[in-house]
């Protein structure tokens, strides 16, 4: 096998690598969505539209589609082999087939070598073809709505900012307090006259009463059973959950619609980032595959024909 049939199969084998690692990650986060999650598809991605664009670069625009069918036989292998993924799939060709047409149409006129153009024919095609295939899986995926959650990783960070709102409120909150042990500090701040209440049986009774009392009228109020046990994100995480439960389960006949779209426009949203972090690692591939000698440099004549008087 020549060099330049083992450097396209190299290119097939890792787009297809990468194509199963994008929808795992993708069939890891449609129930619940984290953000590192969101990260490594998006470094995948990146990393897959350089593996294009450099394919783009060497070689023809035929020989450059096959890594990109590569991409889909692993998003149909993962996805389902379904008529609506097919025709998606196919779609999704059409529209790299024509940014791929276009790229390298503008790079047979250029007089040297650049990657520069890649950002306006080739990337900007080959992510929408992209968008289009994330969108379908948020459309076609049989999403269970009434178990579509948050994760609690994601209120982590926010807590810190909320515990300090809480406790300009209620100065007997302190950070990482449990639900119980707010509501005790709450009330043993107010009956500090009355005693020790840790000591005395007769008042911890009344007292533990007052905070079931005050954990079931708080379940009731937020729609969640608390068992006084958790903490501020394990509870806005339990809020955010059931509300987002509620609200999709009574959107659910138009939520696939909606959570396609959003799809769509949100990985498009991200593609200015996307576009130029693909184009720079593209062009920092070539440079280290010209430096190992595995691609180089030809300078070519062409024949043009004009009109002359």
């Amino acid at each position: 096998m020549t060099k330049p049939k083992i450097f396209q199969a190299a290119l097939i084998v890792i787009s297809f690598i990468l194509s199963l690692l994008i929808w795992r990650y993708v069939a890891n986060s449609v129930h619940i969505t984290a953000a590192l999650d969101m990260v490594w598809i998006a470094g995948l991605v990146t990393c897959f539209m350089a593996v294009i664009i450099l394919a783009l670069a060497v070689f023809s625009v035929r020989a450059a589609t096959l890594p990109f069918l590569s991409f889909l036989t692993g998003f149909l292998l993962l996805a389902g082999i379904r008529w609506e993924y097919i025709a998606g799939a196919f779609i999704s060709f059409l529209l790299f087939l024509y940014g791929a047409e276009r790229a390298r149409n503008q790079a047979d006129n250029q007089l040297k070598t650049s990657f520069y153009n890649f950002l306006r024919y080739g990337a900007p095609q080959t992510l929408t073809a992209l968008a289009l295939l994330f969108a379908l899986v948020g459309y076609f995926y049989p999403i269970n709505f009434a178990t579509v959650q948050l994760p609690e990783k994601t209120f982590v960070y926010a807590a810190p900012f909320a515990e300090t709102i809480i406790a300009s409120f209620a100065p007997v909150y302190k950070p990482g307090m449990t639900l119980d042990e707010f509501f005790i500090a709450g009330a043993e701040a107010s009956l500090g006259n009355l005693g020790d209440v840790k000591e005395n049986a007769a008042v911890k009774t009344l007292l533990d009463q007052e905070i079931k009392k005050q954990r079931e009228s708080l379940s009731e109020q937020i729609g969640v059973k608390l068992t006084g046990r958790e903490k501020l994100p394990d509870i806005i995480s339990a809020v955010s959950g059931a509300y987002l439960s509620r609200y999709l389960t009574r959107y659910q006949n138009i939520a696939p619609a909606i959570i396609a779209l959003s799809v769509f426009l949100g990985v498009k949203s991200f593609g200015l980032i996307i576009d130029r972090l693909a184009v720079l690692l593209a062009w920092v591939l070539a440079k280290i595959l010209l430096a190992l000698n595995i691609i180089r440099k030809q300078k070519t004549t062409v024949d043009k024909e004009v009109l002359t008087v």
